[in-house]
């Protein structure tokens, strides 16, 4: 719980928060660490039903760390990339959107995953009850106690 603390998700934010965005920030957190990844997550910056908006540490060594990785895509150089993970199921996908401070990256699990049938599924990352039964399935991390 330390870790998510640090950027910001103390259990006193957690409480207060809905259901699906606790379910959403638990997911996220689970789903980098198990992919050694939350090391990136500096603070919140938003947090929406099925994504985490935040402040990237290390913008440059995220990036760095995508190309460098054969289980996801490369980023793009400039504004405006997207990386995702190379699962079927329960992929991470991070985005930085045109316009956006370099720092700043969006973060949501697709339950389609890596592939034309995350199109058919476009919005399935915010069914976040499902993406924690995908998380079971596969194993990523421990789930929240």
């Amino acid at each position: 719980m330390d870790d998510l603390s640090r950027a910001g998700f103390a259990p006193d934010w957690l409480a207060r928060q809905a259901p699906g965005i606790r379910l959403t920030v638990l997911n996220l957190h689970r789903k980098l660490v198990s992919l050694d990844l939350w090391r990136f997550v500096g603070a919140e910056s938003s947090t929406n039903l099925g994504n985490l908006e935040f402040l990237v540490t290390d913008p440059a060594a995220l990036r760095q760390t995508l190309r460098q990785r054969s289980d996801f895509t490369r980023p793009r150089e400039g504004p405006g990339w997207h990386s995702r993970e190379r699962v079927r199921a329960a992929a991470l996908h991070f985005k930085h959107f045109v316009g956006w401070p370099a720092d700043k990256i969006q973060a949501h699990i697709d339950p389609a995953g890596f592939g034309w049938r995350h199109l058919l599924d476009y919005q399935g990352y915010r069914d976040v009850e499902r993406i924690e039964a995908l998380l079971d399935e596969s194993g990523a991390g421990a789930a929240p106690s």
